[in-house]
């Protein structure tokens, strides 16, 4: 390859990846090393190009064919920026003549801020794409907070006071299955296909230690009816994985 060298090193990896300008939860060494383990069929591969971003990759085979993408079991992937200014047409021809065109690549909304594109080129990669900023939380008031909320949010919120639901962290194994549950039955109802519970206690367990990973569960009656699955990375609070009882919603 003329632009993109494969890292075969782990700790020359490791260095270049401490030099990122950028980078997600989904992009870190343990939670891709963690991946291959549980799915044998996975491999990653770290490329550097020109010394100016590091294109992570996962190779797997479909139906006999060979299959490059970046990165899988998440919402956003891409190129890990080693410098300001990348120009993003020439990072794109160079991926297409030499991987063949055989790849496919989600970005993260924060990472084409690192690339010199154009707005209209910008735009064709956030159309299905919705995140919220919201400015000076630090000293934001509750009820400043409440107000910024739209109508809908608002009533659901009063809605839930009103009906006594109590939000918790998930503190236990049992809470943890008891949202897995909850959110297989939304996968199923919705028609998509589910991540294995593996991937829920890991998280789970990345919870308990550190403030990279946080589960919430909403419970009445002290049945478990709702939760929400948020990784946390460079000022992101990003929301990784969800379910809702719907009987419970739809008899409300």
């Amino acid at each position: 390859m003329k632009n993109y060298r494969r890292i075969e090193n782990k700790e020359e990896l490791e260095k270049i990846i401490s030099r990122v300008l950028f980078s997600t939860f989904f992009h870190s060494l343990q939670w891709q090393e963690f991946l291959e383990k549980e799915f044998k069929w996975l491999k990653f591969e770290h490329y550097l190009y020109k010394d100016e971003a590091i294109l992570p990759l996962t190779r797997f085979k479909v139906f006999g064919k060979e299959k490059l993408v970046s990165l899988p079991f998440c919402e956003y992937g891409g190129p890990l920026p080693l410098k300001q200014g990348i120009d993003f047409n020439e990072f794109r021809e160079n991926i297409l003549s030499e991987f063949n065109g055989n790849i496919k690549i989600k970005f993260h909304p924060k990472i084409l801020s690192f690339f010199k594109i154009s707005k209209s080129e910008e735009d064709k990669f956030f159309y299905d794409t919705l995140s919220y900023q919201i400015g000076n939380l630090s000293g934001a008031k509750e009820q400043e907070l409440f107000q910024s909320f739209r109508l809908s949010i608002k009533q659901r919120i009063k809605k839930g006071l009103d009906e006594n639901l109590t939000i918790d962290n998930c503190k236990t194994e049992q809470d943890l299955r008891d949202f897995y549950r909850v959110y297989v039955k939304s996968m199923k109802k919705n028609m998509a296909l589910c991540y294995p519970f593996k991937i829920f206690e890991f998280l789970w367990q990345k919870s308990l230690k550190s403030e990279l990973v946080e589960i919430l569960i909403i419970k009445h009656s002290e049945r478990v009816i709702a939760g929400i699955l948020v990784v946390f990375y460079s000022g992101f609070a990003h929301y990784f994985l969800s379910g809702a009882d719907y009987k419970y919603i739809e008899k409300n």
